[in-house]
C-alpha cells in the first residue's frame, strides 16, 4: 500500500495530520477533562512529565488489554493522552 501512494500512520497525529484535523480541544485546554467511564479512570493515572506503559496502566485501572487500549486511543484523538514511543503514554 505504501509503494501505492498509501501514507505510513504511526500515531493518532500521523493520521490527524493526514486528514488536516487540529488535535482534540483536550491539548488548548487543560481544564478539560474526559468524560466518566473507563477513558476518565486511565486518563487519572496518567502524568504530564512522566510516561506510564500499558502494563502500569491496566494493573492501576484493572482494565484488560483490549478496554485499555480502546480508553487510550480514544484520549489520544481528543487530545487528553499522547504516546511516546517505546515508553508509554502522557497526559497531554
Amino acid at each position: 500500500l505504501i509503494r501505492s501512494g498509501a501514507e505510513l500512520c504511526r500515531s493518532t497525529d500521523d493520521v490527524l495530520a493526514a486528514l488536516s484535523i487540529e488535535p482534540g480541544p483536550g491539548t488548548a485546554q487543560s481544564h478539560r477533562t474526559p468524560r466518566p467511564g473507563p477513558a476518565y479512570d486511565v486518563w487519572q493515572q496518567l502524568d504530564v512529565e512522566e510516561a506510564r506503559d500499558l502494563d502500569a496502566l491496566a494493573g492501576a485501572t484493572s482494565l484488560d488489554a483490549s478496554a485499555l487500549m480502546t480508553a487510550l486511543a480514544g484520549l489520544e484523538v481528543e487530545g487528553f493522552a499522547r504516546r511516546v514511543p517505546g515508553v508509554g503514554y502522557l497526559r497531554a
